[in-house]
This record gives C-alpha cells, structure tokens and sequence, in this order.
C-alpha cells in the first residue's frame, strides 16, 4: 500500500475524533475551575471506591418454587435438656401420616444424666445395657446351660413362636407393639437381671438431656417425648411406685431444635426456648410448618436444609380424662420450596456504572457555569395465577409429592391399593411478566454512552498529552 493511501485512510480516521485538541496556549486555569476540580475527584473517588465494595460484596437472591423433589428424606437435629425426668423414664417416638412408627428410638441418640445444677452425671448411649445378674432363664423356664443358645421370654408379646427377648429393651419393644402396657419390671427376668428397678430408684431427683438426629419420610407427622414406660395399672409392688403416677413434670429447655444441616443465614425459632410446667399430668405441643430450602453458594457445595416456623399450645388434663404426659412436636411440609443464590453483580455491570460515575460527575461539573472559561458541549397444589403482558391471565395450580410404600406387618392386615392424599397450600404463587420502564432504559443507555465516551476521552488526553511530553524531551535530547 503506497504512503499516499495510508495518508488517505489516517486522514479520515482523524477526521472520527470527537476529541479534538486544543492548542495549550489558549487554555486559562481558573481557582474556580481548580476547586471544582478538587471536589469532583474526591466525589469521583468515593463513589468508584463505593462501586467496587458493592461489586466484591456476595448479594443472596431468594425465589420460590413449588417443591417438586421425591423420595427424600427429613433429617432432625435436637438437643432437648429435661430438667426433672431421670433418662432411664425418658424415651422418644415417631409416627408419621403414613402409618409407619418408630418407638423408643435408640440409634444416634445420647443420652447425659444431670443433677439439679444442671451439671452432667453420666454420657452414655441410651440402651439399658447394665452388667447382667445371674443366668438368664429359656422360654421353657429353665436356665440356660452350657452349649445352649438363649431364647428369652417375651411375657406373651410374641408374634411368632419362635420370636426370642433377650434383654429387657427387647421385652418393652414386644410389649410396645402389642399396644401393651407393661406390668411388674421386677417380674421381667431380664429387667430384674439388669437391676432396672434400681436403677429407676438410684437416678430418682435427675434430669436428663438428649440430643442426637433422626431421619424420617418427608411426611407429615409428629416425634414425641414421653415416659419410657407406661406402667400406670402395675400394682402388687413396692418398688413399683416409681411407675403409677404418669404426672411427672414436663419442663423442658430446647437448646437445638433444626431440620436439616445449618447454612448462612439459618435461624431457628425454637433454639433457647425453656418452658416450666405449672399444672401436672399435661401435655404440651409445638405445631411445625417445615419449609424446604436450598443455599447454593458462590464457592462450596450446594446445600439442602429446611426452615420452619411454630406455635405451641399447652393442654392439661381434664377432670375425668387421663393424658399421656410429654413433650410433642407435630410437623407439616410446606409445598412451597425457598430458594437463596449467591451472587456477585457482573463485571460488565461494574464496568458500566464505573463509566457512569465517571462520565456523570466530568459532564456536571464541566456544565457549571464559569464566568472565566466556557465550554460548548454538544448535547447526544398451589394456586398459581400467571399475568402475561399479552393475553388472559391463567389460574392454575402446581404441586409437590412425596411418595412411600407401606408393607404388610406381620399380624396386621393392610387394604392393598394406590392412594392419592393431597392437601392445599395456604400460599398463592404468582407471576407477572414485565418489561422495564422506557425511563430506566433510557436512563442506562445515557450511562453507557456517556460514561464510555468520557473514559475515551480521558484515555485520549493521557495518550495525546503522553506523545506531547516525548516529543518535547526528544526535541531537546532529553531522552538520548
């Protein structure tokens, strides 16, 4: 390409500049001019510093959607301190809406004996378990003799023949599934071998503190605290005395109480609440609404919790009616699932209200009239109603399931079928299709087209002014 043409084509490139320059010896500074200057760059500065904190700052943004995840399970954390139930009088049990029942729930449960400061007596893990006392007697009667394998007594709670119990636990759990109440312990060959009636009397005064977890279906239910055993018609005993009165006192501290793993944010209603029982033989209750939710981090692995929210009720017992004395937590699932998503505001984004502090404060502060030097700038199944912008509006309904299948128990019959049970949610979604104002368009698009031509501009003057300072140390030899 001769020199002639590229003249040509940098000519007209020139002829593009909307910066053009102005030689130095028409410019007069002015103080007004100086301190207006002063001011805008400290503002500049503040605000571009303000931008970036913003930027680096991590935004959660929450949603909801109808929960439409199946076959999860529910995880429960609790750490509940009973301050006048000894442990070896305190069980948990779990029932939910399907039928299925877990009682006098061991596994990843703990168990700490307390005095009446509160002080820890004993951590253990809550099976009777104590040093066995004499040999064991055989179904039949006798005692075990060597070489025979031991076949305890289940006190006629047997389901088959050949069921054996051979510890006192697994006497209660014979008892407890025949919806027995159990009678004498002292008559249990297996409890009076584990010195359970002692032991009753030895922790008589203490409290208890249990924590641990649960997994249970994500279905509605309840999990309860109540009397390891229910031994209100034994009689005949001296020692028994310890099982008749179902009133023992109720009054409970919740020091942890979550459903589901913790995540930023995460608050617990329940956690520190302490209750005193005044009346005896009642029953008090907390009424769960469990709401999925899901955090996903900018950094780390999703996770999946739940939230939930609660109201409690006290009920005594009435003249005449006999009420089982525990502490109750009933729960419910939400089918609306809460989202949270950590974000950072893109770079483009920061970029472009960076141009636009720029470009904003340089164009006020050049349109402040000065009477010394002027400028002339040219001037360039859950009820959902959906709204489109075009169209009717749709009411519909979403919907969340959980599913769980129900065997047969042995000696129980059960109706075999299908079964569809569903619920309405107290909670309307609603969407709304919108546009952005034209205002806020508008308002944008003078940001981007005047910040970025400011920010060219001084980009332009550090390169101009840069060529100028060379070739002046050049003409003077200055650079060598």
């Amino acid at each position: 390409m001769s020199s002639g043409m590229m003249n040509r084509v940098f000519s007209r490139v020139r002829n593009l500049d909307a910066y053009p320059k102005v030689n130095e010896d028409f410019y007069r500074r002015t103080l007004s001019g100086g301190v207006i200057t002063l001011i805008s760059s400290i503002a500049m500065i503040c605000l571009v510093f303000s931008e970036i904190g913003l930027y680096l700052h991590t935004v959660t943004e929450s949603k909801l959607v109808v929960d439409t995840s199946r076959g999860e399970k529910l995880q429960i954390h609790f750490d509940i301190t009973f301050p006048a139930v000894s442990c070896t009088l305190l069980s948990l049990d779990a029932i939910d809406i399907s039928g299925e029942q877990h009682l006098d729930i061991k596994h990843a449960i703990m168990k700490n004996r307390i005095d009446q400061n509160g002080h820890v007596i004993q951590v253990r893990m809550d099976n009777i378990g104590t040093p066995k006392m004499g040999k064991p007697l055989q179904k039949h009667g006798g005692e075990v003799t060597l070489n025979e394998t031991y076949c305890g007594s289940c006190y006629g709670a047997e389901m088959s023949q050949h069921e054996c119990c051979n510890s006192c636990d697994e006497v209660r759990e014979a008892y407890r599934r025949r919806g027995w109440g159990l009678m004498n312990p002292d008559s249990i060959d297996q409890c009076k071998r584990e010195g359970f009636v002692q032991r009753i009397k030895a922790e008589e005064g203490e409290g208890c503190n249990l924590h641990g977890s649960l997994e249970v279906n994500k279905v509605a239910g309840n999990f309860h605290f109540v009397k390891s055993f229910h031994l209100a018609n034994m009689h005949g005993h001296h020692e028994a005395n310890a099982f008749e009165d179902d009133s023992y006192n109720i009054s409970h501290r919740i020091n942890k109480l979550s459903f589901g793993d913790p995540y930023p944010g995460i608050l617990n209603p329940l956690d520190g609440v302490h209750w005193n029982q005044v009346t005896a033989n009642g029953m008090y209750q907390y009424f769960i609404k469990v709401v999925p939710t899901v955090y996903t981090p900018i950094r780390g692995s999703v996770i999946r919790s739940n939230q939930f929210s609660v109201t409690e009720h006290y009920k005594s017992q009435e003249v005449g009616q006999r009420t089982l004395p525990g502490v109750f937590f009933f729960y419910d699932l939400s089918a609306i699932k809460v989202t949270y998503t950590e974000t950072h505001p893109s770079f483009l984004h920061f970029l472009t209200n960076l141009c636009a502090i720029v470009g904003g404060i340089c164009l006020v502060m050049l349109s402040i009239p000065n009477p010394y030097n002027r400028l002339k700038l040219a001037k360039w199944v859950v009820p959902t109603v959906y709204t489109p912008i075009r169209g009717s509006v749709i009411r519909s309904n979403q919907f969340s399931v959980t599913e769980h299948y129900k065997s047969q128990e042995v000696g129980q019959r059960t109706l075999p079928g299908v079964f569809f049970f569903y619920d309405l949610s107290a909670i309307k979604v609603t969407y709304t299709e919108t546009h952005p104002s034209f205002l806020h368009f508008l308002t944008n698009l003078c940001a981007i087209v005047g910040g970025i031509f400011t920010v060219a501009g001084i980009l332009d003057s550090f390169i101009y002014h840069g060529q100028r300072a060379l070739k002046k140390k050049r003409d003077i030899g200055k650079l060598g």
